[in-house]
């Protein structure tokens, strides 16, 4: 009996990653399959994780981005989901706009407004989306998603992408620092 539980919840498993499959696809009128090309949205929500190594420190953190029109928010979060420091991205400025008591608010404004992760926060909604202006090179899979992306200051590699074909899992090489994004939930918004 306890065999025919595992293997019944198999099949369950195997049959509902099926059904999701085909969300990504649709028929065209001659009956070929063609996948949606990446979407560039205006407002959604993303949360997930960030890693990046400098040097021999691992850090990493849970955030939320949160991006309406032509404003962004990066919320960097603590292990009780509350905000540790909330930055404002407008086109090509940072503003800390809620920060913890004890952090050191100019200091952190300090490493924000470095190059290397000024760069990655400005233009972190086109990493995500892949709708970056300048980009050298582009390699995509074969239903049109993009696998890389290369500028001359970073690149992007998407490694996988959910039903509704956004990217859950990315990693961008930026001047010898990777950051590894793994997106949770993504809220797409009208």
């Amino acid at each position: 009996m306890k065999y025919k539980v595992i293997l019944l919840s198999f099949i369950f498993i195997g049959l509902t990653g099926c059904a999701n499959l085909e969300v990504s696809k649709k028929n065209n009128s001659a009956g070929e399959i063609i996948y949606k090309k990446n979407n560039f949205y205006k407002k959604y929500k993303a949360t997930g994780v960030i890693k990046f190594k400098l040097k021999e420190d691992k850090i990493s953190s849970r955030f939320n981005y949160k991006k309406n029109n032509d404003s962004e928010t990066i919320e960097f979060l603590d292990f009780f989901n509350n905000t540790i420091i909330a930055f404002e991205v407008t086109p090509g400025v940072i503003k800390i706009k809620n920060a913890k008591k004890n952090i050191n608010s100019q200091a952190l404004k300090e490493i924000i407004n470095r190059p290397i992760f000024k760069n990655i926060i400005v233009n972190f909604s086109g990493i995500l989306s892949g709708d970056i202006k300048d980009k050298d090179s582009i390699i995509s899979y074969k239903n049109g998603l993009y696998e890389k992306i290369k500028t001359s200051e970073y690149e992007i590699d998407y490694k996988t992408y959910n039903d509704m074909l956004l990217p859950t899992h990315l990693e961008v090489n930026f001047s010898k620092i990777l950051f590894s994004i793994k997106i949770s939930n993504w809220e797409l918004k009208k």
